[in-house]
């Protein structure tokens, strides 16, 4: 969904679960696989885990935000808790972001 709604181009960032877990190895690598094979013009920025945490997944979307701003297409989440935190980190005023 996430490759069809940017049109099979764009960049994403990742906000993953907690690493060696085997559904965070198996979220991330079948992800990954459907990018490549499918969306070859989609291009992976940066993936950081969140570990399972939607306070820590606010967080690492704002340092991704810091990092590459306006250069984000689109964000995976490995859970609904998470993508709630990626949405609070873009909600907020800009300013308010950490720099």
């Amino acid at each position: 969904m996430l490759g069809d709604s940017l049109s099979g181009k764009g960049n994403v960032v990742v906000v993953e679960g907690t690493p060696g877990y085997t559904v965070s190895i198996l979220r991330k690598n079948c992800f990954l696989d459907k990018m490549e094979d499918a969306y070859p013009d989609i291009e992976i920025l940066d993936s950081q885990t969140a570990e399972w945490n939607r306070e820590k997944a606010q967080t690492v979307m704002e340092t991704f935000l810091t990092k590459y701003g306006d250069k984000i297409d689109g964000v995976y989440a490995f859970d609904d808790g998470m993508g709630l935190g990626v949405i609070s980190a873009l909600q907020a005023p800009a300013k308010s972001r950490v720099k």
